[in-house]
């Protein structure tokens, strides 16, 4: 790619990406691409006028969000549904978000949005939102309501996990870090970060954190951290990253990171890192 890849998505065997490229493995490809896993360039293009932050797959459906207001010519402010075979049709799905999508997680046929917007479909919502994902796009009535930018979502079980640079949910103090029910109810679980939370994964009943922090819990943890899921301990975990962590990846026995970083620990890692995950 020749610019930054700031979302990837899976489905199937097509891997598909998203940031601020245009131009992937010598073909012209505005911001969106799918790849083959053997690393091949697909037919695939629908082409955003902006940078694409967050990609969620529903079987034959790609959602993305960003801070685009057009994919392939068609309006669409900032969160869009493209078909996922070689037409790359925009979907008629369209909820219209008023600013940035960064983050996007899908529970069943719920779509969940983090990002810096106040409205979607017309209707306040305070950089959280609920969408169906069939074709009404409705809005649903889940609102906590961040005070500040949500960067990262993330699901566990019937839980939404929600990383940012926000202070608060709804009326009640939550630094950065904050578990909310699909009913809309705020957890007590309250790990509080020192500053802003990039990147979330959940993986074996620990919440993997990225980003600008260099503290959690009043414990040291530079740039990246491990929080219980249940009862939300910060975690003896600690890679001790040199510099901002801004995605994560978990699978069964490693945990992926991506950043700014050079080092993690005294390990030399340059912007890439595989990391053993927590043992259980």
């Amino acid at each position: 790619a020749n610019n930054h890849v700031r979302a990837l998505a899976v489905s199937g065997g097509t891997i598909y990406a998203g940031g601020a490229f245009t131009q992937i493995d010598g073909g012209a490809r505005d911001r969106l691409a799918a790849i083959d896993t053997d690393g091949g360039l697909l037919p695939w293009n629908p082409g955003a006028n902006n940078i694409v932050y967050s990609l969620a797959a529903k079987g034959s459906e790609l959602y993305a969000g960003g801070s685009f207001t057009s994919i392939g010519g068609t309006s669409r402010n900032r969160i869009a549904a493209i078909d996922t075979d070689a037409s790359a049709a925009v979907l008629a799905w369209n909820p219209n978000a008023s600013n940035i999508v960064y983050s996007l997680a899908m529970n069943g046929s719920t779509l969940y949005a983090g990002g810096s917007f106040a409205t979607v479909s017309g209707q306040a919502r305070g950089r959280l939102a609920a969408l169906d994902t069939d074709a009404s796009a409705a809005l649903l009535p889940w609102d906590p309501n961040a005070n500040n930018n949500v960067f990262s979502l993330a699901m566990s079980g019937s839980t939404i996990l929600a990383g940012g640079n926000f202070t608060a949910i709804g009326a009640t103090a939550r630094n950065r870090l904050a578990a909310i029910e699909i009913d809309g109810g705020l957890l007590a679980w309250d790990p509080s970060a020192g500053a802003g939370v990039r990147a979330l994964s959940v993986s074996g009943g620990v919440l993997y954190c990225g980003g600008d922090f260099t503290g959690i819990d009043v414990v040291t943890r530079n740039y990246i951290a491990a929080v219980a899921v249940d009862g939300g301990q910060v975690l003896s975990w600690n890679p001790n990253a040199d510099n901002v962590v801004y995605s994560l990846l978990g699978s069964t026995i490693t945990i992926y990171a991506g950043g700014a970083f050079s080092t993690m620990g005294t390990e030399s890692q340059t912007f890439l890192a595989p990391l053993d995950r927590v043992p259980g």
